[in-house]
């Protein structure tokens, strides 16, 4: 479903010709959020396409994203319509600073992809992310040529290991070929991802991601 602008302004006409209160609000609030305030998967192409519908949705739902001050720097870097996300079952071990329209993609997949198959292969849930970041100023795999990462416009995270709610830890590079369940949910856990975020890279993508997971949300799609 596509959404935008027209339907503010929908909400504001409705208003300024005294409309009904109880319809405006209705149109006022985008059908992307739950009666509950909870993200609904459906709704990510529209807040990625749309980063003003994107952290006007978020400063409507449940999820705890603080918005920061647009930063522009050279060279093709910078934040964009983003800011800081808490995640609402668990933490990361380090501040997640990203675009509006990633932080969406986080709370969907902590919520719909990552503690579900915590719970279904260990009985538990995942107490910690474990990330190496979401910003970083350079190009694709950090070759001194080529095109900017998403990793450039905080449109991306890197996650190479997660802590149980026992404490025990799984790490990418370590149990990514393992056959017991520790393996067989670091492989769900990169498929479903893929339903999630427009760009996944796992191990099996190449020997510069055979460490990590790699989420974005930019401009193509792949899953490997």
């Amino acid at each position: 479903m596509r959404i935008g602008i027209p339907l503010m302004a929908l909400a504001f006409l409705l208003n300024a010709c005294g409309g009904d209160t109880r319809r405006t609000e209705v149109a006022a609030r985008p059908p992307v959020i739950a009666p509950d305030g909870v993200l609904e998967r459906a709704s990510l192409p529209a807040l990625v396409n749309s980063p003003e519908l994107c952290t006007f949705a978020l400063g409507q739902s449940s999820v705890d994203f603080t918005p920061l001050p647009d930063t522009e720097h050279a060279r093709g870097c910078g934040l964009s319509h983003g800011g800081t996300f808490e995640p609402a079952s668990m933490s990361f071990d380090s501040q997640v600073t990203a675009s509006c329209g990633m932080v969406a993609g986080l709370s969907v997949w902590e919520r719909e992809v990552l503690q579900p198959l915590a719970q279904r292969h260990f009985g538990q849930g995942v107490r910690e992310v474990r990330h190496w970041g979401t910003y970083a100023c350079r190009n694709r795999n950090s070759r001194q040529a080529g095109q900017r990462s998403e990793h450039a416009r905080a449109n991306a995270i890197d996650i190479h290991a997660f802590m149980l709610t026992d404490g025990s830890v799984i790490s990418v590079r370590h149990d990514w070929q393992a056959a017991d369940a520790r393996g067989a949910f670091l492989r769900d856990l990169r498929d479903g991802s893929c339903d999630v975020f427009r760009g996944v890279l796992s191990p099996d993508a190449d020997a510069a991601h055979r460490d990590h997971f790699h989420f974005d949300m930019g401009r193509w799609t792949f899953c490997r």
